[in-house]
Order: C-alpha cells, then structure tokens, then sequence
C-alpha cells in the first residue's frame, strides 16, 4: 500500500470528553437495540446490561491491554472529523486523542444513563450529515 506523506494535526483538549461520552451513548444505542431485538423488554434489565458493559469497555480502554502474536497493544480511542477513504489516502487530516486525565470508566454510567433519559444521539450514515 502506498500512502503519500501527510501532516495529521494531533488534538489533545477538553473537548474529547464530550465527544467521547457521545460515543459512549452511541454504544448504549446499539446494545440497547441489540438487546431489544433479541427480545429483552425490560428496561431496567437492558440499561442494566447497557451499565455493565460501558463501564466494562471503559475500563479496558482506561487500563488494559491486548496482544496479538505476542506483542502488546494498548487501545486509543481516537475521533477524526473527516471520513477515511480511498480520496483521503487514508488519512485524516485531523485526530481527536484523549487527553492523560480523560477516563471512560468514569463517565460511562452517565452516559448510559442520558441515553435512556431520552437525551437525543445522533447518528448518520457517511454522506448523510444531517444523521437518522
């Protein structure tokens, strides 16, 4: 694969954690959907379920590894503002890395806890920025 060269703008500020806690409501959305098409009605058993496992993946991005043939590899949750594709090289131009202090753990019963308060999360298919 042949990448050109290219500057990506590395930001590291405050404004992560909303973003990230956006993406830990959209994640409650989709176990929460998943849980209902599985036949599970009852709320409190889905946000119970939807707790669990957010404060379970925090915890793994907070303070965990993985290997992969032997190597160690440490998760990082990054956001970009563009889409990757074939035309960007596949690159972005500008990544959203935590800061030192951001912890998902933390903010995850929270999170959930919006997202079934009725707190509205957008989400769109790529093309389509006015979101479903």
């Amino acid at each position: 694969m042949n990448m050109m060269s290219k500057e990506i703008e590395i930001v590291r500020v405050e404004a992560y954690e909303e973003i990230a806690m956006e993406f830990q409501a959209v994640q409650a959305l989709e176990l929460d959907e998943a849980l209902q098409d599985c036949g599970i009605d009852d709320i409190e058993l889905r946000k119970k379920i939807c707790r669990r496992f957010a404060f379970g993946m925090g915890n793994f991005l907070d303070q965990y590894f993985f290997k992969v043939n032997g190597k160690p590899f440490y998760p990082v949750l990054c956001f970009s503002e563009g889409f990757i594709h074939e035309e960007s090289d596949g690159v972005p131009e500008k990544l959203h890395l935590p800061t030192a202090e951001y912890e998902f753990h933390s903010s995850a019963d929270g999170c959930v806890e919006s997202y079934f308060d009725g707190d509205a999360v957008v989400i769109g298919i790529v093309g389509d920025e006015d979101g479903i």
